[in-house]
């Protein structure tokens, strides 16, 4: 019964922070919509590097969630990005990593 309660506590937290995480994803939704604008009319350019880098943090966060609830690693997609914007967005940025050749 303890095994029981314990597994209940667990499952409840992680659909509790899965819910606050997927209403993160409906702001994302409008976030990657509203850059999706401003980059069309080219003054999102600076926008762009910005709005990736949010979407991978919330990817990671996810990751690592599933990671936790499952006991196995789930490998990022992506090459990480380190360090300031400016120098994030060099030759190896968001936009140009091999998950995007």
């Amino acid at each position: 019964m303890r095994e029981a309660i314990k597994e209940t506590g667990r499952a409840w937290r992680h659909l509790t922070i899965g819910t606050a995480l997927s209403l993160l994803c409906y702001l994302m939704v409008g976030v990657v919509l509203f850059t999706a604008c401003l980059t069309l009319t080219v003054i999102g350019s600076g926008v762009l590097p910005e709005s990736v880098l949010l979407l991978r943090r919330l990817a990671g966060w996810e990751r690592r969630r599933t990671a936790a609830w499952t006991g196995t690693p789930v490998p990022e997609a992506y090459l990480p990005l380190e360090g300031p914007l400016p120098r994030a967005c060099g030759p190896r940025s968001p936009t140009r990593g091999p998950g995007m050749t």
